[in-house]
């Protein structure tokens, strides 16, 4: 575009406006998504220049091969083509800086589940439990909490009897479990091995009991399936 811009001023002049696609290569740097931002600046400084010299350089230079009255009609489909061009230019521009936007959000929220939760069993993890109840201590909200910590009895057994990808699935059974059977505004956590935690929020301490009673019962009437095997398994709670 530039190359053709400098070209026709050249060489039929500069009266048909042919200057005003210098204004569109500007406005393109406002949309390209350059890898490094040292490139941007350059034409932001470059292209006014530029077009401050081929004014310059109009004003001073009689062309080869004018084109008279011509210069009219070309001057008005170059305002045309130009302003449609910068139009569209600035409209894509408010586009691509919306999926821009929207990729960088999706690429945080990735990256923080990839800290906060636990790979295998997609239950939040140790770590974010800490910020949890961090966050708990600093409000001035006034909650019950009931806290409880739930191991899965003999996990060993099952790793010796079964192999370690068995036992895999009887804590993806067990996340499961507390996922279905727990509130929303409950949090379960994989606090490590097979441990895992629970923040049961506004519960009195009957009410949570009944509720890891019920899911205490449910865990051993559900066994988990590995490798052709149903492994019978129980949690307890504390």
């Amino acid at each position: 575009i530039t190359h053709s811009a400098l070209i026709t001023i050249y060489t039929i002049g500069g009266d048909n406006y042919s200057h005003l696609y210098l204004v569109i290569v500007l406005l393109m740097q406002m949309v390209v998504p350059f890898s490094k931002k040292t490139i941007p600046a350059i034409f932001a400084v470059l292209m006014p220049l530029l077009m401050v010299g081929a004014y310059l350089f109009d004003l001073t230079h009689v062309p080869p091969h004018p084109i008279g009255s011509a210069n009219t009609i070309l001057a008005v489909l170059n305002i045309l083509v130009a302003s449609s061009g910068m139009a569209v230019l600035i409209s894509l521009e408010r586009f691509v800086r919306s999926i821009m936007e929207e990729y960088q959000r999706e690429r945080m929220e990735l990256i923080e589940a990839q800290a906060n939760l636990d790979p295998l069993t997609t239950l939040y993890n140790r770590r974010f439990a800490d910020v949890y109840f961090e966050k708990i201590a600093a409000s001035r909200r006034k909650e019950v909490y009931c806290v409880a910590i739930g191991d899965i009895d003999d996990f060993k057994v099952v790793n010796d009897t079964y192999g370690h990808s068995a036992g895999d699935k009887v804590l993806i059974t067990l996340a499961e479990s507390l996922k279905q059977n727990t509130r929303k505004t409950d949090h379960v956590f994989r606090w490590g091995g097979e441990e895992f935690l629970l923040v049961l929020s506004d519960s009195t301490l009957e009410d949570s009991c009944a509720l890891l009673e019920k899911i205490r019962a449910r865990v051993e009437n559900t066994p988990g399936c590995a490798e052709n095997h149903t492994i019978h398994f129980t949690v307890t709670f504390g």
